[in-house]
């Protein structure tokens, strides 16, 4: 799977470089990193990616867009920190989730991330950190979530605290 234009630039900045694995396409930084897997439900998975070898799926059931996010999302710090920025904080647990999404109980430890509809998708495999994240990552356009990554006070999605 491609990435778009902007997103592509953004991994690249933040350390990350396109590499093909056996599953799929691999966005990877040093020797570790996430490869975006086909289904043939025209879908995506996500998994991590280390050593060679495709590890544990982070996130299932993701469309194009919602892998551009997770990619930005993932990457986002790697880039603050590559510019001398400190970590950009999307949520914490008294922030309420976005109009339209839900997180659930998924298998064993990992949640689900319901969207609502249309389409409408469950994604799943996310610890629920991580599926908090991804709800106000998605609830903003995709240029808003970079330029909040790239400017040093957060701005225009997710404004920092004073002094944090």
């Amino acid at each position: 799977m491609k990435v778009t234009p902007r997103v592509g630039e953004f991994l690249v900045e933040a350390g990350a470089h396109e590499q093909p694995t056996p599953e799929g396409v691999g966005w990877i930084a040093t020797d570790s990193g996430l490869v975006v897997i086909d289904r043939a439900d025209g879908c995506f998975d996500v998994a991590r990616w280390g050593k060679g070898t495709t590890e544990a799926v982070v996130l299932t059931g993701a469309t194009r867009d919602v892998v551009d996010v997770f990619l930005v999302v993932h990457y986002g710090n790697d880039w603050r920190d590559a510019h001398g920025l400190g970590p950009l904080r999307l949520t914490d647990h008294e922030t309420p989730l976005p109009a339209g999404f839900h997180v659930a109980d998924g298998d064993g430890r990992r949640s689900e991330l319901l969207v609502d509809g249309p389409p409408g998708c469950v994604l799943g495999g996310l610890q629920p950190r991580s599926a908090r994240k991804l709800a106000h990552a998605l609830a903003v356009p995709l240029d808003d979530l970079v330029a909040s990554f790239q400017d040093p006070r957060g701005r225009p999605a997710f404004p920092q605290p004073a002094g944090g």
